[in-house]
């Protein structure tokens, strides 16, 4: 998977070269290190923010087009208090006609990854993941749900909240139809 270096602040998305830093002003808040996947067209890809041992989950995704245009995600490493959390990506999901898929990840995980073939007749596919911290599960609390035309989404979900992550997924109809991506806020977690 090929990873810009991002890290995730109060309300700023910082494109860095390198592995951020996190600063002592985000001790005890939840933070991301991470970044854009490539550009993949819609039609056929396989997008995973845990392929390759990255440990990721799905804070964003992008989408201008029809089908035959590209698409990516917004992967990010779940940090609190200077720490790094573990994601444990699950299976695929069965799949789903695009043009008629409401898809929510099972309680208290993220998604990490996503698999479309074809156009809004076609199937996809998602991906969903547990994060532990120390140890401990991580729980997921308050959602929030952002709605796009699909031909024309950029969808962040910590730009709403920056300890924020995607949790689920729904359209209707062709790229003319709308795109929702409902986001939940990761609790802070218990020593």
């Amino acid at each position: 998977m090929s990873v810009r270096k991002a890290t995730f602040v109060k309300v700023a998305v910082v494109l860095l070269g390198m592995v951020p830093t996190i600063s002592a002003a985000n001790a005890q808040e939840w933070s991301f290190d991470g970044g854009w996947t490539s550009w993949v067209k819609e039609s056929a890809l396989l997008l995973n923010c845990t392929s390759d041992g990255a440990n990721m989950v799905a804070v964003g995704r992008e989408h201008y087009g029809d089908e035959n245009k590209n698409s990516r995600i917004l992967c990010g490493r779940p940090v609190f208090d200077d720490r790094v959390s573990y994601v444990a990506a699950g299976n695929w999901s069965s799949g789903y006609k695009k043009s008629d898929v409401s898809f929510t990840c099972p309680s208290n995980e993220a998604l990490v990854g996503y698999e479309m073939r074809g156009d809004e007749n076609g199937t996809i596919k998602f991906m969903c993941g547990s994060i532990t911290w120390g140890g401990q599960p991580v729980q997921l609390g308050r959602t929030t749900a952002i709605t796009q035309k699909e031909s024309n989404s950029g969808i962040d979900c910590t730009s709403l909240n920056p300890q924020q992550v995607i949790v689920g997924f729904q359209h209707r109809g062709d790229e003319n139809g709308d795109t929702t991506i409902t986001c939940a806020l990761l609790e802070k977690p218990s020593e």
